[in-house]
């Protein structure tokens, strides 16, 4: 049987609605080992070509048509009245006209350095009798620039295509210089993601490109420095990328600041510091909240390189801890990031003994059947179980008959995923009554 015609889609730009030029349609859903995202959703209705009113909208060409099978994008069209959903805006870009209704039509464009890539405007318009929707994708805005001379204060560089998957085999070179001759270069980086091993980013101080001696960071994977100062006027990025497959990229900050200085690294989330000097010698000292971990050091030293001693240290939510506070919060360890493999973590919540303790859960994902958390109505081990939890289905609010709640967490050798929040409080019993 010979085929209708393909149209792929990849990356976060929603599809207009499809309609088949056949009586069937086959759909091919293709993903690697590197990276796990939300993937997609979609509806589908057969109806007679007769009732389609297909005009403005994408079809898949043919000759030969008497039944169709229209493929329509969950979010791209409405059922049951004359309005489309909100069509959103493109990140990095605008949006002109909020009316929806059918017949109307809004406008894109982009912030300055982004090029829109795709439609200028898009309509709403009715696709069946029960059916309106878009008449195209939402368009993106994406980085042209591959590479380039740069000048302060202040600027952004990104991957090109970003942030959908840049290209193989680039490989592209950005010279920063300040427009203040006796200032330094800061460089933040706010999103990094490339093929780990095969894509690099490197950074060096100064113009002399390629020259080893001058290199800060080859960077790869996801893992980045806070920030990176250059020495002089001047700093160099060259980002290469091998033929196969690609990541989402990165989107880096600079911005001029004066010599002697390593620029502020930041506080890490939960954590707090001591010192606010950021000029050679000054040193900062970080602490977490409690329950949470230090990882890292607690103490860094701004350098005479412009470089701090070490990167700004992270706090994480410990696997032991016993709460003795009224109310709080309880996190997977790492939590929002991924948790680890084979943890076994035990956490007592302890109240007044008129007290009894609710557990709210703000958010809930762990791979299912493998990993499990147990919510246990007393302090030990053989306490009462009261609910263990797997996947990602939001439990509803636990309420403990006894004034302690044990919580314990099992993963194990193999997937992870983002972990749990939940909130705590804790009432005199006759509260929950």
């Amino acid at each position: 049987m010979r085929g209708i015609g393909k149209r792929r889609f990849t990356g976060p730009n929603l599809p207009s609605p499809i309609i088949s030029s056949k009586n069937w349609l086959r759909l091919h859903f293709t993903s690697d080992g590197n990276h796990k995202l939300r993937g997609f959703s979609a509806q589908y209705q057969v109806k007679k070509m007769s009732e389609l009113k297909s005009r403005g909208v994408k079809m898949l060409p043919s000759k030969d048509n008497h039944q169709k099978i229209s493929v329509l994008s969950q979010m791209g069209v409405a059922q049951g009245h004359n309005m489309c959903p909100d069509p959103g805006i493109p990140e990095r870009g605008k949006r002109k006209g909020s009316d929806f209704r059918r017949g109307s039509t809004v406008h894109f464009s982009c912030d300055e350095g982004y090029e829109l890539q795709g439609s200028k405007s898009i309509t709403c318009l009715r696709v069946t009798d029960s059916y309106v929707g878009w008449s195209d994708d939402r368009p993106i805005c994406r980085a042209p620039m591959c590479g380039g001379q740069l000048r302060g204060p202040s600027g952004i560089i990104t991957s090109p295509n970003f942030p959908v998957q840049y290209d193989n085999n680039a490989n592209c070179t950005w010279i920063i210089t300040t427009a203040d001759p006796s200032k330094v270069i800061k460089l933040t980086f706010e999103d990094f993601d490339l093929e780990r091993g095969y894509d690099t980013l490197t950074v060096g101080d100064g113009a002399s490109i390629g020259d080893q001696k001058t290199v800060f960071h080859v960077l790869s994977g996801t893992s980045t420095p806070d920030l990176v100062v250059s020495t002089s006027n001047q700093m160099w990025l060259n980002f290469k990328t091998d033929d196969t497959s690609g990541s989402l990229g990165f989107k880096v900050s600079y911005e001029e600041i004066d010599q002697g200085s390593c620029g502020d690294p930041g506080i890490p989330a939960y954590g707090k510091r001591e010192g606010s000097g950021f000029r050679h010698g000054d040193r900062l000292h970080f602490e977490c909240l409690p329950a949470f971990e230090l990882v890292g050091k607690k103490n860094i030293t701004c350098q005479k390189n412009n470089q701090w001693s070490a990167k700004k240290p992270g706090c994480v939510f410990s696997c032991f801890f016993n709460f003795t506070t009224p109310s709080g919060i309880l996190l997977s360890p790492n939590y929002p990031q991924e948790y680890g493999n084979n943890m076994h973590c035990v956490w007592l919540i302890i109240t007044k003994p008129e007290s009894r303790i609710n557990l709210a859960f703000n958010d809930l994902s762990m791979e299912k059947q493998f990993d499990f958390l147990s919510v246990k109505d007393g302090g030990k081990a053989e306490s009462p179980i009261l609910g263990t939890f797997s996947g990602d289905v939001l439990p509803s609010p636990i309420t403990t008959s006894a004034h302690v709640a044990r919580l314990e967490f099992l993963t194990d050798h193999t997937n992870t995923d983002r972990g749990f929040n939940i909130t705590f409080t804790s009432k005199n019993k006759a509260a929950f009554m």
